[in-house]
Formats: C-alpha cells, structure tokens, sequence
C-alpha cells in the first residue's frame, strides 16, 4: 500500500511539473515584465512619500526645538542659575510637565520645575535614562561644539504617556536639559493640524503606538494598519510612529491595471490544473486512507475476538477437564466465562448496530422507562469485572426520576459502551462514576473516571466512526474498534438528544447523555 501511495505522489508530481512548469514560467515573465517608466515612477512616488514623513518629522522638530532655544536663551541671561524661574515656560504650554536643569556650579544639582505631583520620582526616571543612553546624550556636546542645537527624545520607562526631551545648553553654568511632556497630547496638539494641513484631502496621515498599534490620530478611517504604503518612526518620539496612504487608486493599483487579460488567463488556467491535481491526490488519499482505516478496524476486531474467546475457550477446557474442584472456584470460572460471553457479546452487537446504522436500518423500540433501573443493570452486570480489575465504583442517582420515553436497550448498550471506555483507559486511578440527574427540561446519565483523559483535539473526532485516540501508551495497548462512540452518538441523535464530553489528559473524562423531557 505504501509502494502504491509513492507512486500517486511521484506521478502527481510529474504531471505538476510538466504541465505547470512552462505556464507559470510565462506567468512569471509576464508580471517581472513592468517597464522602465513604471518603476521610475514607483521609485518617484516612493520619495515623495518619505518628503511628507519627512516634513512631519522635521515640523516636530522645529517646535521643540523652538523651545529648546528660548530656555537656552533664558539660562544664558542668567548669572546666577539658582534664581532661574522656569514656571512661565510650564505656563506657557500644558504639554510641559516638567523642566530639569543641571546646575554645574552647584555639584551637578538639578533644578526642577514641575507640575507632576512627585517630581524626585520624575528625576529619578531622567537619571535611570540617561544611564541607559549614556553614549547617545554624551553626542550632545559634539553638536554643541558645532552650534548646533540636537534634541533627543527616550521613552519614560515607567510611564505610559511621558517622554525625555534631553538638550545641551549653550551655558556653560548648566550642562544638561530635560523637558519632560506628554507625547500623546503634543503629537495631538501640534502633529494632527500640520497632518491635516499637508494631507489636503488626496493622502490619510496618521500616527500610532507602536506597541500595541493603537491610532493616535488619523484624518480619515483607517481600518487596517496594513493599508499603509510608508511609515517612519517619529524621531523625538521612539514608540509611536507616523504612517501615510494615498486615497483612492495608488500607483500600485494603477501598475496591476496594466497586467495583460492574457496573464489573468494563465494563472486561472494555471489554478484549475492545481485545482484537479490537487482533487485527484485529495480522493486518492482518501481511499487509501480508508483502506487503512478499514484494515486497522479488521486487525482491531479480530484483537477484541480472539481475547474473550481465548478466556472462553481457557476456562471451559479447565471446567471440562474437572481440573477444579472448588465449588467456589467453579462458580468463579463461570462468572468469567460468563463476563467474557457478554464482553463478546457486546462487541458482535457493536459491529452489528454499526452495520445497521451505516444501511439505515437500525430500529428503535421507544417506551417510558427509568434511567436509574438502567444504570443499576449495567452495573449488576459489569460489577465483577469491576472489582476484578480493581475499579471502584459509586452510583450517584437522584432519586424520584420520571420514566422518559426511550429505547431501554439502546440506552443500556450507549451506557455499557461509555462504562467500557472508562474501564479501558484507567490507569493508577481506578474510580468510575454513574451520575444521573434532571433539570426543567431533561434528565441525564453521566459516566465519569479518573483515567488518561482525551486532548482537546481528539474531543472534535471521537464521535466519528473509526476513530481512536491514539496518543500515550495505555491508549495504544488498549485496542478497539473505534465503532463505539459514532453508535452512541447515533443513539443520542435518533432520541433527540445529545452526548457532551468534559475532559482533561491526565486528569479523567466525564460523558454525559442528554435527553430531552417531552411534556
């Protein structure tokens, strides 16, 4: 079979290769064929979307460093820093917080200006930063020495909305500035006008955290961050950055109007040769792996048979032979054969309901009767299997149930089913549960153990026909047919009900049927 399946694979590669190859070569060709003046012109419209970013850029830059200047110009007329009186600059603009000045005649001392209700915590913060960007604020000196005013910008660390605008001052009495302000509130105050002002109604600028992507300003709705042609970070503010799309068609919409209808031919043409490839592997995959599935079914049941019949055949040779003479022992020995009968039994009527459901055929005998009584038959039968494997066992029926109107067999065999599983995928932890109990509108019956658990994918598949978890060791040694849960389902649909599974891997499963009350 696997010889079999290598060869619908190479084969539906080749055919892949040498029908596919030539057409998407030319395909290929076509869209690499653009011309020269296309991608002037992209390159073209390229710049001028970074002249925009970059005007913007440069506009914030202007105004802090507009007051950069007049602080500066204020400590240089200054003789003596300690009487500096920095509250008219905060006054001036709400988006200042707080200016920090460095007194170097004063031991390095910083005189502060602020409106924050803890300004040393403020301070302790510009420290901490200037710690982390010792080497880019030490470049300031170097742009003073050139009589050049560089301002830079680092993100509060423990702030959401502050950031550190650090200067050198031309005074040789104060080394180091720090305005500290709201950059949500200036980007607003300040970038939002000039954006709009530039925009003129043919591109959307907007500004956005690049954190968590959240939209500072746009002037006009921008659904999808992914929408954005160009988009640079904001030089003074590190985490937003400022983004831009042109409205209407772009030069990229315009390029893909020119792609040729013969190219849009080819690449159908191309997609339906994948297309039937692709349906051709699918079905032939799919019966393989049916086939698959059918042979482990087969081996499977054959496994089921072969252990009951062999305990069947073990015990009654003993019993013949009069190997026992115990009449206790005896009784023992017909118990199990008797257990092993009905374990026979119920795998036979397995494959039987299974075989009845798939033709159509399954028929339903429906009369009021108590779910109590069926769960205390199920145990009657299965509770020396039970104590023989080691299981305990505890009803926990609500007393006072009304009869409900079902098929008192096919409850009993969803019931012995889900009793089975529980007993065949417990490990250390051998306690099951049989719960029942009603609500206003339905009664039902729980089976619930301590064993190995089922994954939350497997959860999605154990009602198909087939299908076994397979994961773990226990899982693998306990064998089945897979027919058990798609019968109990079946079961619970033909009574209008349903079956719910509550499960955790290592930790236990619990099903539940479901029945409605029919009033």
């Amino acid at each position: 079979m696997r010889i079999f399946k290598n060869k619908i694979l190479i084969s539906s590669l080749f055919v892949l290769f040498v029908v596919i190859t030539p057409s998407f070569i030319f395909s290929i060709y076509q869209y690499s064929s653009i011309t020269d003046e296309e991608k002037v012109i992209n390159d073209v419209y390229k710049n001028q979307l970074e002249s925009i970013l970059f005007s913007i850029n440069q506009y914030s830059v202007d105004i802090i460093n507009g007051w950069v200047n007049n602080i500066d110009e204020y400590i240089l007329s200054q003789t003596d820093l300690s009487n500096l009186n920095l509250e008219e600059f905060l006054d001036q603009n709400d988006i200042i917080s707080q200016l920090n000045i460095n007194d170097v005649e004063n031991n390095g001392e910083w005189l502060i200006c602020s409106k924050i209700d803890n300004p040393a915590l403020n301070t302790f913060q510009i420290e901490d930063a200037i710690s982390n960007n010792s080497k880019q604020i030490s470049e300031l000196d170097n742009y003073i020495k050139n009589d050049y005013q560089k301002v830079i910008g680092v993100k509060a660390i423990d702030s959401s909305e502050m950031v550190f605008l650090f200067f050198r001052s031309k005074s040789e009495k104060a080394q180091l500035g720090v305005i500290t302000i709201k950059a949500e509130q200036f980007i607003l105050e300040n970038l939002s006008p000039r954006a709009q002002q530039v925009a003129e109604g043919k591109m959307n600028i907007l500004v956005y955290n690049n954190k968590n992507k959240e939209i500072i300003f746009s002037n006009s709705l921008v659904s999808d961050l992914e929408d954005i042609q160009k988009s640079n970070e904001l030089w003074l503010f590190p985490d937003y950055s400022i983004g831009v799309e042109l409205t209407g068609n772009t030069l990229n919409d315009l390029v893909k109007q020119r792609v040729r209808t013969v190219i849009f031919l080819v690449l159908l043409f191309n997609i339906l040769i994948l297309f039937g490839i692709g349906f051709l592997y699918y079905n032939v995959k799919k019966e393989l792996d049916l086939a698959k599935i059918k042979n482990d079914f087969v081996s499977n049941v054959s496994h089921e048979l072969r252990t009951p019949l062999a305990m069947i055949s073990m015990y009654s040779e003993t019993l013949m032979m009069d190997r026992v003479k115990d009449d206790k022992k005896k009784k023992e020995y017909y118990e199990i054969i008797q257990l092993e009968t009905n374990r026979l039994n119920g795998i036979v009527n397995n494959i039987l309901s299974f075989s009845h459901i798939e033709n159509n055929k399954r028929k339903y005998n429906f009369e009021d009767y108590y779910l109590n009584d069926l769960a205390n038959e199920v145990i009657h039968v299965y509770k020396h299997e039970l104590l023989n494997k080691g299981f305990h066992y505890e009803l926990k029926l609500k007393q006072d149930l009304k009869a409900i109107h079902i098929d008192k067999d096919a409850i009993k065999d969803a019931i012995i089913n889900l009793l089975s599983n529980s007993i065949k995928y417990s490990s250390e932890r051998k306690q099951i549960d049989i719960i029942s109990g009603e609500d206003s509108n339905s009664q039902f019956i729980e089976v619930r153990d301590q064993g190995i658990g089922i994954s939350e994918k497997d959860q999605k598949q154990i009602f198909e026909k087939f299908f076994r978890v397979s994961d773990g060791n226990l899982a693998y040694k306990a064998r089945g047919s897979g027919l058990g849960l798609s019968i109990v389902k079946h079961i619970m649909d033909a009574h209008n009900g349903n079956i719910t599974v509550k499960s955790k891997l290592n930790t236990g499963s619990s099903f539940r049927l479901v029945f409605p009350i029919i009033k």
